[in-house]
């Protein structure tokens, strides 16, 4: 065989194998593009996983704060889980219409005790007819504190 005869076999497959890698470079152009595609589509799902995730805890924390709010409104008289004792002027039991004075009784019931006697214990034989809860600087010999839900 002459030079000749090998050259068109030369040029065709050198074309051939041209072909094939410009075709294995375009696949992995394509395939670097589809990876970077959807590394982005991945980083914005993630994102919003994220967006929702923060948005449902900040909704947990609201219903939390109406919760608090809810005990607040509920045992306002409780150190922890309310109020607390109240600071006013007057140092007498504030009732449920925030009269101030030790007989609530007509003004329903005790609602916090004054920092001077600043814990509501659970013993209720205090007031003018000896049915309110007891505001002490202890609880010691009356009850224990006064539940939140009592």
């Amino acid at each position: 065989m002459h030079r000749s005869e090998h050259m068109p076999l030369l040029v065709v497959l050198v074309a051939f194998f041209h072909a094939a890698c410009d075709a294995a470079g375009t696949d992995a152009r394509e395939e670097a593009c589809v990876v970077e595609h959807v590394r982005k589509q991945l980083v914005q799902t993630r994102k919003s996983l994220v967006v929702e995730t923060y948005e449902k805890e900040d909704v947990a924390a609201a219903d939390d704060v109406d919760n608090d709010e809810k005990k607040e409104s509920m045992c306002p008289w409780h150190m922890t889980e309310g109020d607390g004792c109240h600071k006013h002027r007057i140092q007498k039991a504030k009732c449920a219409d925030d009269t101030y004075t030790w007989y609530c009784s007509g003004h329903g019931g005790r609602k916090q005790c004054p920092c001077d006697s600043p814990y509501m214990c659970k013993v209720n034989t205090c007031g003018s007819e000896q049915k309110e809860h007891c505001c002490e600087k202890s609880c010691d010999g009356f009850g224990g504190i006064r539940d939140c839900d009592g």
